[in-house]
């Protein structure tokens, strides 16, 4: 059902209020994303419109944690679905940004939220672009991007 209702969005123009996709500033960013999606199996997820280069919203299957799609994240609406054990959950993962768990399962939501894998958890259907600046994840982009550190140098 989620791929079928993905599959009705498509570029349209900027000014369309039904308009839910966003192009990319940079077109060759769009077609790099494009050509890891390729060599993952898929076919082009590249639609252009008014100029304007896009990726469609893609849901994968992968059938293996070593699908070279199984632990990507973009800049464009996609996900991964792999079936795997919950008790392999977060470690499977890997590093992300965000971890979206529709679950009440007590136990697993512990483990996510102790994991240093994990940047953020959003716990039931919370939308991964909700920014709440009181969360450490989403402060300053500076201290996410650079280690802080100290330097210092005695002069000869």
């Amino acid at each position: 059902a989620l791929t079928e209702s993905l599959a009705q969005i498509v570029p349209r123009a900027s000014d369309d209020p039904q308009a839910t996709l966003a192009p990319f500033a940079a077109p060759a960013t769009a077609h790099r994303i494009d050509a890891t999606l390729q060599a993952g199996g898929l076919p082009s997820r590249i639609a252009e419109h008014d100029g304007c280069t896009y990726l469609l919203p893609t849901i994968v299957r992968c059938d293996s944690p070593d699908h070279p799609l199984a632990n990507k994240e973009f800049l464009f609406p996609f996900a991964s679905v792999l079936e795997i054990p919950q008790a392999s959950i977060p470690n499977i993962l890997g590093p992300t940004l965000v971890v979206s768990a529709i679950t009440s399962d007590k136990a697993l939501i512990r483990r996510l939220l102790s994991s240093p894998l994990v940047g953020r958890l959003n716990i039931g259907a919370l939308p991964t672009n909700a920014i709440r600046w009181d969360q450490p994840h989403e402060g300053n982009l500076f201290d996410h991007l650079y280690a802080r550190r100290a330097f210092e140098m005695a002069l000869a």
